[in-house]
């Protein structure tokens, strides 16, 4: 650590964030329901037609 620098400047915020976004996502899918075709197409999967 250099001169200056904090050990929350050394925290991986930008990752924490987004395993935090993948988590709270992958809940509220669970909590809909099954994961089947329908409810994926609905929270934005792509399908073809």
């Amino acid at each position: 650590m250099s001169i200056g620098q904090s050990a929350v400047a050394r925290v991986p915020w930008v990752t924490l964030t987004l395993a935090v976004v993948l988590v709270a996502v992958h809940v509220a899918v669970t909590w809909t329901g099954p994961a089947d075709v329908d409810a994926l197409v609905r929270w934005g999967a792509k399908a073809g037609p």
